[in-house]
């Protein structure tokens, strides 16, 4: 509970733990690949311990404050520190926090004055456009909140094509190739693919046109999360508490008014890990813990842990897409993961690291 684990995700295996401070218990993390490190936030603590991956021993290298004394509710859980992702060419830390959103400089520590607006499970971040794209549900409503740490503004998105936030949108992608902020709503399993390219601030809000999507009602856990490989450009998405994930292929260009479900998105049940026990995801109220990356093979991989914290599944997702169909399953888009047939041989797209 006091330790980060180190994973060499080509060889499968963990091969290091790096011990936090006494009493602190890291519930996120983040890489910081220009600096070689990796940032770990809790929920419990303002403060962020910072890794350096060139110590030998791996260790705190050193601890930085966050001004935030606060706390709130999501998903059922308090927070301090909600939710973390790293700027790395700005070297920054972005926090969705209970005071707000801001920036920590992770050399010098210095922190943004905190820009008010409701806390999310999950935020989405460019940093081109120094943008946080934050999902909301709070005695206000519900919705999606455009913070822009340029112009240090809070905006809220106004849909214009009918469609609806729903009841609990409470995670967010953002895809700068073809424009879309996926945000994914708990209590419908529902997505919102959110079309802001040449979207219009008008009214104090930013008017963008948007389309409602499902995965699948046939596995039981809320579809919400969803995390976006830039370098295949595919969605990985791992539902709450249960035993399925999905891939999609996401549009290859900015696209024009609502943009559609994406097409294929294809989804299956993981099997049981080495150990025999069935497969059930990180459930709600604990920090969601799924990601993509690129491996050294160039191909694209989605990541998610067991509930028990007992595993980590990889998952190739073009493999994924490529999964043969199930005969009978629950629709037309359920697929096997292990049975991907490869030049002539039967390959599984998922596998298991302790």
């Amino acid at each position: 509970p006091e330790s980060l684990a180190v994973v060499n995700l080509d060889s499968g295996k963990q091969y290091a733990s790096v011990v936090m401070p006494t009493g602190y218990v890291a519930t996120m993390s983040a890489a910081n690949p220009a600096q070689n490190e990796v940032i770990a936030a809790s929920r419990n603590s303002n403060i962020l311990q910072v890794i350096d991956l060139d110590s030998n021993p791996l260790g705190v290298a050193r601890s930085l404050t966050v001004p935030v004394t606060t706390t709130t509710t999501v998903d059922g859980a308090t927070c301090q520190v909600c939710a973390l992702l790293v700027d790395s060419s700005r070297d920054l830390a972005i926090l969705d926090t209970a005071a707000g959103y801001l920036t920590v400089n992770l050399k010098t520590g210095a922190a943004s004055a905190p820009l008010a607006a409701p806390a999310a499970a999950e935020f989405a971040y460019d940093p081109t456009a120094q943008r946080v794209y934050a999902p909301y549900a709070s005695g206000g409503g519900t919705g999606l909140n455009v913070i822009d740490f340029a112009l240090g503004t809070v905006t809220p998105v106004q849909l214009t094509n009918g469609a609806l936030f729903g009841t609990a949108p409470g995670a967010a992608a953002a895809d700068p190739v073809s424009g879309l902020v996926f945000v994914g709503d708990l209590n419908s399993s529902t997505y919102l693919a959110i079309n802001l390219n040449n979207a219009k601030s008008q009214g104090g809000f930013v008017q963008a046109p948007a389309s409602a999507f499902t995965v699948t009602s046939g596995c039981a856990g809320p579809w919400r999360s969803l995390d976006i490989d830039q370098v295949e450009h595919l969605g990985w998405m791992v539902n709450v508490g249960g035993g399925c994930v999905a891939a999609a292929q996401l549009p290859p260009a900015a696209v024009a008014g609502a943009p559609g479900r994406p097409n294929p998105i294809h989804w299956a049940q993981l099997p049981s890990g080495p150990d025999g026990l069935l497969w059930q995801s990180t459930p709600l109220g604990s920090t969601p813990a799924l990601a993509v990356y690129t491996g050294s093979d160039g191909r694209a991989y989605g990541l998610a842990v067991r509930g028990d914290g007992a595993l980590l599944a990889k998952v190739d997702l073009d493999y994924l897409l490529s999964a043969s169909a199930i005969p009978g399953g629950a629709d037309s888009n359920q697929v096997d993961p292990t049975q991907v047939t490869v030049g002539g041989q039967t390959l599984s797209a998922v596998s298991f690291i302790p």
